[in-house]
């Protein structure tokens, strides 16, 4: 994922997760580069890469040594923006069929309802 920061960024960094225990994020850049916008103002692009692995003693030590390899993994775990605004409409239209079912449903609940009232009528009557 292209990135754009105010600072250079690391090309290896790793930290554990606390919401998960024995795991840890690895986060790859590369294409470092540093820019002016159109306003003047001057930061970093560059190229970001995130994974998961195991938490381990060493861990900055063991992801440099397997560099490549992570950062396979990372490239194939991306969504392109393409593939997520894809993803994003057609939950966006499941959504809007369930809140129709939900609408209908009430409806028909609604009208069970009554029905039982009206026999409960006649019934007790």
């Amino acid at each position: 994922m292209r990135v754009h920061g105010d600072v250079k960024p690391p090309e290896v960094a790793a930290g554990s997760m606390p919401n998960k225990p024995g795991r840890a994020w690895v986060r790859l850049t590369q294409n470092a580069k540093q820019e002016k916008d159109e306003d003047g103002h001057t930061g970093w692009v560059y190229d970001e890469y995130i994974t998961e692995v195991e938490d381990t003693p060493g861990l900055l030590d063991e992801v440099k040594a397997n560099y490549d390899n992570l950062l396979r993994e990372a490239k194939a775990n991306e969504k392109s923006k393409a593939d997520l605004v894809a993803e994003n409409e057609e939950l966006a239209a499941q959504n809007a069929t369930l809140k129709q079912q939900v609408v209908a449903l009430t409806d028909q609940q609604s009208f069970y309802e009554d029905c039982i009232a009206e026999m409960a009528q006649i019934v007790y009557a």
